[in-house]
């Protein structure tokens, strides 16, 4: 389980997507896609975010990321796949949640001063 995830508030992660009227959840699944896909072997890398907005195909997207995200942070990707699934942004409060958890000690004492 390596981590390298940046330590967000799940609280500011949910209100920035309300008052974004969900923009922010996009920029939010394309900034964390690109922190796991650091250090990650091109075969487990998750695709362009593009696909989050074309039917089906984001799906593919979706069951990428979830597995990065369980290679990365030890998050069960199937739990985290169904959660997006059935719950929508619950999933993505959920992720940051675990990826809080994964993340080093001194990333999250460094993310309380800021």
């Amino acid at each position: 389980m390596i981590s390298s995830m940046t330590h967000r508030s799940v609280w500011a992660v949910l209100g920035l997507t309300i008052v974004t009227f969900g923009f922010y959840s996009i920029y939010w699944l394309v900034v964390t896609k690109n922190e796991l896909n650091l250090g990650i072997q091109s075969e487990h890398k998750v695709p362009t975010a593009w696909l989050v907005i074309v039917p089906f195909a984001n799906l593919y997207w979706y069951w990428k990321y979830c597995k990065a995200a369980e290679i990365r942070c030890g998050i069960e990707a199937m739990a985290s796949f169904l959660i997006f699934l059935f719950a929508g942004f619950v999933g993505m409060l959920y992720l940051q949640y675990k990826f809080n958890q994964a993340a080093p000690p001194a990333v999250m004492a460094q993310a309380r001063v800021v």
